[in-house]
């Protein structure tokens, strides 16, 4: 990939500073009209939330100018390729740790974040099927009570794993700025949480790959 973003310099031009100072004013605003509500204060306890608490500038500013070099990025024709240099970088990747404390928070960031989305599409579909299956008073008397629990497992986890992407944005965060983590920024059950997830999902492809190894052969 050639360095486009070496030769292309992105620039702060007189429209870009205004653009900023608004979204600036915009920001501080949204941030008192937050206050104003209690959510920053803390004297909202809610259990989940939708609303971000709106970040700085200077965080914005990054994030452009990091999405701006990835655009830049442009493919070269490919280079000769040398069987022992490939090996040497096999050999090179195979010795080289794949979780790093640098590397795990957002590894989990993601994870978290993903599994958001997934109980979030599961409550749907719940939902979903008891209003389509259960139009007869006998027949909800008798699955309500699992119907709910369901639910109430689905949203326990839910904002478990809220809670979790919540506190680990900061990794985000850091990254984008350069900054280093907080030693106590992962904890042990968000790793727990984690590997079990791994195990099972791994595992889960073993009757896969079974099946198609037997097929090929």
């Amino acid at each position: 990939m050639q360095a486009m973003d070496e030769i292309y310099k992105i620039a702060s031009t007189e429209r870009i500073q205004m653009l900023e100072k608004e979204l600036a004013m915009q920001l501080t605003e949204l941030k008192s009209e937050i206050e104003e509500q209690g959510t920053l204060l803390g004297t909202a306890q809610r259990a989940y939330s939708s609303i971000r608490i709106p970040k700085d500038i200077s965080y914005y500013r990054r994030e452009r100018e990091l999405a701006l070099k990835r655009t830049l990025q442009v493919a070269e024709s490919k280079p000769l390729v040398i069987q022992a240099d490939v090996m040497q970088r096999e050999l090179e990747s195979c010795l080289r740790r794949e979780y790093t404390p640098e590397n795990l928070p957002l590894l989990l960031l993601q994870y978290y974040t993903e599994r958001i989305t997934q109980l979030a599409l599961s409550k749907y579909l719940h939902m979903l099927r008891w209003k389509r299956f259960c139009q007869h008073s006998k027949i909800m008397e008798q699955l309500y009570p699992l119907y709910k629990k369901q639910v109430a497992y689905i949203m326990q986890e839910y904002s478990d794993a809220l809670q979790r992407a919540e506190r680990l944005s900061v990794a985000q965060e850091n990254f984008l700025m350069g900054k280093n983590n907080p030693p106590n920024l992962v904890t042990q059950e968000d790793l727990t949480i984690y590997t079990k997830w791994l195990v099972c999902h791994l595992h889960s492809f073993k009757t896969i790959h079974r099946f198609l190894q037997v097929h090929e052969t």
